[in-house]
């Protein structure tokens, strides 16, 4: 499991990702499981329920201390028809980094990534349960907003997409188990945002304007 691989590889493992629709429901003993081997090897676990009659599909973080935090995707496929989507993002700051817990379709929507960045985001976790096939290219490119992408998927391989510009290869996939350094530092870089201020323009040339 992803806990011997890493021992083998000499690496620190601090969050698990499990695809989108794993879980088909919430099951208490499972989860008290869960919950025990995240508090015992001080690793998060992000879980992935599908969706249950009218609630949309769910991600929900299991950390050691025993709090939780639960997150209703917020976009949906094209002809997917969910209801009850959530109108917030979810982001957590944790002792590793600030993450945010998101599912497959909501990484489409090019402003999610762009928010992701505005606030701060190093890690976004994804369950995942698609096999369109320009998903592996579609993480890649959204690291471009300095942002690690770590995503589980049911339907296709998993993979972890490094943010920065720092990292090469930046990416690596496979089917099951794949692990990664990842270093906040490299996308704690971002550039700042330019705006244009549009209202300077519209105002009478003065020097107290400063538009002149």
């Amino acid at each position: 499991d992803a806990d011997d691989e890493a021992t083998a590889q000499n690496k620190t493992l601090r969050l698990i990702v499990f695809p989108g629709d794993y879980f088909p429901s919430d099951n208490e003993s499972g989860v008290a499981e869960l919950q025990t081997f995240a508090a015992s090897k001080d690793v998060d676990l992000l879980l992935g329920y599908a969706e249950a009659g009218d609630q949309p599909p769910r991600s929900v973080l299991l950390t050691p201390s025993g709090t939780s935090y639960t997150y209703k995707r917020s976009h949906e496929w094209r002809g997917e028809g969910l209801t009850n989507l959530s109108d917030k993002y979810l982001v957590v700051d944790r002792d590793y980094a600030r993450v945010a817990l998101l599912q497959d379709a909501d990484m489409v929507a090019p402003e999610t990534s762009h928010v992701m960045a505005r606030m701060g985001v190093d890690v976004v976790a994804v369950n995942a349960d698609s096999d369109v096939p320009i998903l592996s290219a579609l993480w890649q490119s959204r690291t471009g907003d300095y942002l690690h992408i770590v995503v589980a998927n049911r339907a296709a391989d998993e993979g972890i997409y490094h943010g920065g510009y720092k990292t090469d290869p930046s990416f690596v996939e496979d089917e099951g188990i794949v692990l990664a350094d990842l270093n906040t530092a490299d996308i704690r870089t971002k550039p700042t945002a330019r705006f244009f201020d549009y209202q300077s323009i519209l105002a009478p040339c003065a020097a107290a304007h400063n538009n002149c």
